[in-house]
Protein backbone atom coordinates (compact mmCIF):
# COMPACT_ATOMS: atom_id res chain seq x y z
CA UNK A 1 0.00 0.00 0.00
CA UNK A 2 0.98 3.40 -0.21
CA UNK A 3 1.44 4.48 3.47
CA UNK A 4 3.43 1.20 3.79
CA UNK A 5 5.68 2.53 1.00
CA UNK A 6 5.71 5.87 2.39
CA UNK A 7 6.99 4.13 5.56
CA UNK A 8 10.10 2.18 3.91
CA UNK A 9 11.25 4.84 2.68
CA UNK A 10 10.86 7.37 5.43
CA UNK A 11 13.24 4.24 7.54
CA UNK A 12 15.47 3.93 4.54
CA UNK A 13 16.45 7.58 4.64
CA UNK A 14 16.70 7.15 8.95
CA UNK A 15 18.91 3.65 7.89
CA UNK A 16 21.26 5.83 5.28
CA UNK A 17 22.21 8.42 8.16
CA UNK A 18 23.17 5.14 10.75
CA UNK A 19 24.33 2.01 8.84
CA UNK A 20 24.77 2.05 4.91
CA UNK A 21 24.56 -1.77 4.58
CA UNK A 22 20.85 -1.49 6.38
CA UNK A 23 19.94 1.27 4.26
CA UNK A 24 21.10 -0.95 0.45
CA UNK A 25 18.68 -4.00 2.22
CA UNK A 26 15.92 -1.44 2.46
CA UNK A 27 16.14 -0.23 -0.89
CA UNK A 28 15.84 -3.86 -2.41
CA UNK A 29 13.36 -4.51 -0.46
CA UNK A 30 11.64 -1.36 -1.80
CA UNK A 31 12.57 -2.33 -5.33
CA UNK A 32 11.13 -5.59 -4.56
CA UNK A 33 7.81 -4.57 -3.54
CA UNK A 34 7.38 -2.25 -7.02
CA UNK A 35 9.12 -4.22 -8.82
CA UNK A 36 7.50 -7.87 -8.16
CA UNK A 37 8.50 -11.11 -10.02
CA UNK A 38 10.55 -9.25 -12.21
CA UNK A 39 12.50 -7.20 -9.77
CA UNK A 40 13.45 -10.38 -7.81
CA UNK A 41 14.58 -12.12 -10.93
CA UNK A 42 16.60 -9.31 -11.38
CA UNK A 43 18.37 -8.62 -8.29
CA UNK A 44 18.54 -11.93 -6.21
CA UNK A 45 18.49 -14.91 -9.19
CA UNK A 46 20.33 -12.82 -11.14
CA UNK A 47 18.18 -13.98 -14.00
CA UNK A 48 19.85 -11.65 -16.71
CA UNK A 49 19.23 -12.26 -20.22
CA UNK A 50 22.18 -13.83 -22.15
CA UNK A 51 23.97 -11.43 -24.83
CA UNK A 52 23.16 -11.43 -28.07
CA UNK A 53 26.28 -12.41 -30.23
CA UNK A 54 27.00 -12.78 -33.51
CA UNK A 55 27.43 -16.53 -35.18
CA UNK A 56 31.10 -17.98 -35.69
CA UNK A 57 30.67 -17.97 -39.25
CA UNK A 58 29.47 -14.06 -39.47
CA UNK A 59 31.99 -12.22 -41.68
CA UNK A 60 32.06 -9.05 -42.60
CA UNK A 61 30.04 -8.55 -46.04
CA UNK A 62 31.72 -7.88 -49.15
CA UNK A 63 31.30 -4.87 -51.74
CA UNK A 64 29.16 -7.03 -54.19
CA UNK A 65 27.16 -8.44 -51.65
CA UNK A 66 26.23 -4.41 -50.58
CA UNK A 67 26.22 -3.49 -53.98
CA UNK A 68 23.28 -6.40 -54.35
CA UNK A 69 21.32 -5.16 -51.45
CA UNK A 70 21.65 -1.58 -52.47
CA UNK A 71 20.02 -3.23 -55.62
CA UNK A 72 17.35 -5.39 -54.19
CA UNK A 73 16.33 -1.93 -51.48
CA UNK A 74 15.75 -0.08 -54.74
CA UNK A 75 13.93 -2.74 -55.97
CA UNK A 76 11.68 -3.20 -53.27
CA UNK A 77 11.47 0.33 -53.16
CA UNK A 78 9.84 0.72 -56.77
CA UNK A 79 7.50 -1.50 -55.95
CA UNK A 80 6.27 -0.02 -52.96
CA UNK A 81 6.04 3.36 -54.59
CA UNK A 82 4.38 1.77 -57.47
CA UNK A 83 1.53 0.03 -55.63
CA UNK A 84 0.80 3.23 -53.04
CA UNK A 85 1.10 5.35 -56.03
CA UNK A 86 -1.51 3.24 -58.11
CA UNK A 87 -3.81 3.21 -54.56
CA UNK A 88 -3.50 6.81 -54.31
CA UNK A 89 -1.76 7.27 -51.34
CA UNK A 90 1.03 8.85 -52.75
CA UNK A 91 1.12 12.33 -54.78
CA UNK A 92 2.27 12.45 -58.40
CA UNK A 93 4.58 15.26 -56.99
CA UNK A 94 5.85 12.81 -54.54
CA UNK A 95 6.20 10.05 -57.04
CA UNK A 96 7.89 11.57 -59.89
CA UNK A 97 10.73 12.80 -57.41
CA UNK A 98 11.38 9.02 -56.72
CA UNK A 99 11.51 8.43 -60.01
CA UNK A 100 13.86 11.52 -60.78
CA UNK A 101 16.15 10.08 -57.76
CA UNK A 102 16.09 6.06 -58.48
CA UNK A 103 17.44 7.47 -62.42
CA UNK A 104 20.35 9.51 -60.70
CA UNK A 105 21.38 6.50 -58.46
CA UNK A 106 21.20 4.34 -61.82
CA UNK A 107 23.40 6.79 -63.88
CA UNK A 108 25.85 7.34 -60.70
CA UNK A 109 26.86 4.12 -61.38
CA UNK A 110 26.93 3.94 -65.51
CA UNK A 111 26.53 7.37 -66.69
CA UNK A 112 25.27 7.82 -69.98
CA UNK A 113 25.83 10.88 -72.73
CA UNK A 114 21.70 11.16 -71.77
CA UNK A 115 21.99 11.52 -68.77
CA UNK A 116 24.45 14.28 -69.42
CA UNK A 117 22.19 16.40 -71.59
CA UNK A 118 19.30 16.03 -69.26
CA UNK A 119 21.02 18.39 -66.36
CA UNK A 120 23.11 20.86 -68.63
CA UNK A 121 21.50 23.74 -69.85
CA UNK A 122 20.16 23.41 -73.54
CA UNK A 123 21.48 25.24 -76.58
CA UNK A 124 18.82 28.39 -75.79
CA UNK A 125 19.16 27.94 -72.09
CA UNK A 126 23.04 28.30 -72.49
CA UNK A 127 22.75 31.17 -74.85
CA UNK A 128 20.62 33.53 -72.32
CA UNK A 129 22.83 32.66 -69.60
CA UNK A 130 26.00 34.05 -71.71
CA UNK A 131 23.81 37.31 -72.35
CA UNK A 132 22.72 37.29 -68.80
CA UNK A 133 25.64 36.42 -66.88
CA UNK A 134 28.22 37.71 -69.32
CA UNK A 135 29.92 33.68 -68.47
CA UNK A 136 32.72 32.24 -71.03
CA UNK A 137 30.85 29.00 -72.54
CA UNK A 138 33.55 28.10 -75.65
CA UNK A 139 32.77 27.38 -78.64
CA UNK A 140 30.50 24.13 -79.56
CA UNK A 141 32.54 23.14 -82.42
CA UNK A 142 35.51 23.63 -80.74
CA UNK A 143 34.73 21.45 -77.81
CA UNK A 144 32.87 19.06 -79.71
CA UNK A 145 36.62 18.52 -82.35
CA UNK A 146 38.26 18.23 -79.75
CA UNK A 147 36.60 15.70 -78.22
CA UNK A 148 36.08 13.88 -81.36
CA UNK A 149 40.00 14.47 -81.97
CA UNK A 150 40.87 12.56 -78.86
CA UNK A 151 39.08 9.62 -79.76
CA UNK A 152 40.52 9.98 -83.42
CA UNK A 153 43.92 9.95 -82.67
CA UNK A 154 43.69 6.88 -80.05
CA UNK A 155 42.32 4.92 -82.83
CA UNK A 156 44.70 6.04 -85.58
CA UNK A 157 48.06 5.95 -82.68
CA UNK A 158 46.58 2.35 -81.17
CA UNK A 159 45.16 0.74 -84.46
CA UNK A 160 48.57 -0.89 -85.24
CA UNK A 161 49.13 -2.17 -81.24
CA UNK A 162 45.51 -3.58 -80.23
CA UNK A 163 44.32 -4.71 -83.42
CA UNK A 164 45.20 -8.25 -84.10
CA UNK A 165 44.31 -11.14 -86.24
CA UNK A 166 42.91 -13.73 -85.26
CA UNK A 167 42.30 -16.84 -88.56
CA UNK A 168 43.21 -14.06 -91.10
CA UNK A 169 40.62 -11.90 -89.67
CA UNK A 170 41.29 -8.30 -87.62
CA UNK A 171 40.09 -8.58 -84.21
CA UNK A 172 39.10 -4.81 -82.50
CA UNK A 173 38.49 -5.92 -79.42
CA UNK A 174 41.21 -4.87 -77.56
CA UNK A 175 41.11 -1.39 -79.62
CA UNK A 176 37.31 -1.11 -78.75
CA UNK A 177 38.06 -1.39 -75.06
CA UNK A 178 40.45 1.08 -75.01
CA UNK A 179 38.40 3.43 -76.48
CA UNK A 180 35.61 2.48 -74.18
CA UNK A 181 37.28 3.55 -71.43
CA UNK A 182 38.46 6.94 -73.33
CA UNK A 183 35.21 7.77 -73.54
CA UNK A 184 34.26 6.48 -70.64
CA UNK A 185 36.19 9.14 -68.68
CA UNK A 186 34.86 12.04 -70.52
CA UNK A 187 31.69 10.84 -69.76
CA UNK A 188 32.30 10.75 -66.25
CA UNK A 189 33.81 13.91 -66.23
CA UNK A 190 30.82 15.95 -67.63
CA UNK A 191 28.32 13.82 -65.56
CA UNK A 192 29.71 14.52 -62.44
CA UNK A 193 30.29 19.00 -63.62
CA UNK A 194 26.57 18.62 -64.74
CA UNK A 195 25.42 16.82 -61.20
CA UNK A 196 27.17 19.84 -59.48
CA UNK A 197 25.60 22.11 -61.22
CA UNK A 198 22.41 20.93 -61.34
CA UNK A 199 22.48 21.14 -56.96
CA UNK A 200 23.90 24.71 -57.12
CA UNK A 201 21.04 25.15 -59.37
CA UNK A 202 18.58 24.11 -57.21
CA UNK A 203 20.14 25.73 -54.10
CA UNK A 204 20.50 29.32 -55.61
CA UNK A 205 16.54 28.11 -56.76
CA UNK A 206 15.57 27.64 -53.18
CA UNK A 207 16.92 30.58 -52.09
CA UNK A 208 14.99 32.34 -54.27
CA UNK A 209 11.84 31.05 -53.08
CA UNK A 210 10.19 32.77 -50.26
CA UNK A 211 8.61 29.69 -49.33
CA UNK A 212 12.06 27.65 -48.57
CA UNK A 213 13.97 30.77 -47.69
CA UNK A 214 13.43 30.56 -43.90
CA UNK A 215 15.80 33.91 -43.65
CA UNK A 216 13.35 35.60 -45.98
CA UNK A 217 16.58 37.62 -47.18
CA UNK A 218 16.18 37.06 -51.03
CA UNK A 219 15.59 40.88 -51.96
CA UNK A 220 18.26 42.10 -49.10
CA UNK A 221 20.90 44.23 -50.54
CA UNK A 222 24.46 42.92 -50.14
CA UNK A 223 27.65 44.32 -47.93
CA UNK A 224 28.67 47.60 -49.36
CA UNK A 225 26.24 47.66 -52.52
CA UNK A 226 27.67 44.40 -53.42
CA UNK A 227 25.16 41.26 -54.85
CA UNK A 228 23.02 40.02 -52.61
CA UNK A 229 23.17 36.44 -51.33
CA UNK A 230 21.08 35.02 -54.06
CA UNK A 231 22.34 36.77 -56.72
CA UNK A 232 25.47 35.59 -55.28
CA UNK A 233 24.24 32.07 -55.89
CA UNK A 234 22.61 32.39 -58.94
CA UNK A 235 26.48 33.47 -60.31
CA UNK A 236 27.98 30.71 -59.48
CA UNK A 237 25.13 28.25 -60.71
CA UNK A 238 25.70 29.72 -63.68
CA UNK A 239 29.49 29.68 -63.82
CA UNK A 240 29.19 25.61 -63.00
CA UNK A 241 26.61 25.54 -65.95
CA UNK A 242 29.01 27.01 -68.61
CA UNK A 243 31.40 24.75 -67.31
CA UNK A 244 29.22 21.17 -67.14
CA UNK A 245 27.79 22.72 -70.95
CA UNK A 246 31.49 22.89 -72.31
CA UNK A 247 32.33 19.42 -70.93
CA UNK A 248 29.37 17.87 -71.85
CA UNK A 249 29.64 19.50 -75.85
CA UNK A 250 33.53 17.55 -75.65
CA UNK A 251 31.46 13.95 -74.55
CA UNK A 252 29.29 14.53 -77.12
CA UNK A 253 32.38 14.61 -79.97
CA UNK A 254 33.77 12.17 -78.51
CA UNK A 255 30.40 9.67 -78.53
CA UNK A 256 30.11 10.95 -82.21
CA UNK A 257 33.45 10.18 -82.59
CA UNK A 258 33.46 6.41 -81.20
CA UNK A 259 30.36 5.58 -83.38
CA UNK A 260 31.62 6.39 -86.47
CA UNK A 261 34.47 4.47 -85.60
CA UNK A 262 33.68 1.42 -84.45
CA UNK A 263 29.87 0.82 -86.01
CA UNK A 264 28.26 1.25 -82.98
CA UNK A 265 26.76 4.05 -80.57
CA UNK A 266 29.00 3.92 -77.21
CA UNK A 267 27.26 2.82 -74.07
CA UNK A 268 28.02 2.53 -70.70
CA UNK A 269 29.82 -0.65 -69.15
CA UNK A 270 27.19 -2.21 -67.11
CA UNK A 271 27.91 -5.28 -65.40
CA UNK A 272 25.51 -8.20 -65.84
CA UNK A 273 25.18 -10.98 -63.03
CA UNK A 274 21.97 -12.48 -64.31
CA UNK A 275 22.18 -15.91 -65.54
CA UNK A 276 20.93 -17.04 -68.73
CA UNK A 277 20.02 -20.54 -67.76
CA UNK A 278 18.85 -21.85 -64.30
CA UNK A 279 21.05 -24.06 -62.06
CA UNK A 280 19.35 -27.46 -63.51
CA UNK A 281 19.19 -27.01 -67.07
CA UNK A 282 23.11 -26.43 -66.34
CA UNK A 283 23.50 -29.33 -64.89
CA UNK A 284 21.72 -31.29 -66.84
CA UNK A 285 23.59 -29.83 -69.89
CA UNK A 286 26.82 -30.56 -68.11
CA UNK A 287 26.04 -33.83 -67.87
CA UNK A 288 25.06 -34.61 -71.26
CA UNK A 289 28.94 -33.44 -72.10
CA UNK A 290 30.28 -35.76 -69.90
CA UNK A 291 31.73 -32.73 -67.83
Amino acid sequence: KTTGIHKVIKKSFYFLHKNKSRFMAVFCAFSLVTKGRKGYLLLVERDWPSRQSAPVSAVTPSRDFARLERLIFMSDASNTMSQNASQGNYSPAAVRRFSEAQRRTKALASPGLADILRLVPSDDQMAKIVLAFGVEAGDVDELTGAGSNMVREQYELMFPILVTRIRGEQNFNGLRMHLDRVVDGLIRSAYGAANFYENRRMIAKDAADSYANGDRDEDRMGVDGADNRVDGLRRIAAENGAKAYALSCVASGACAAYEELMGQAWKPYTRDNGRSLSRDVAAVQADAMGF
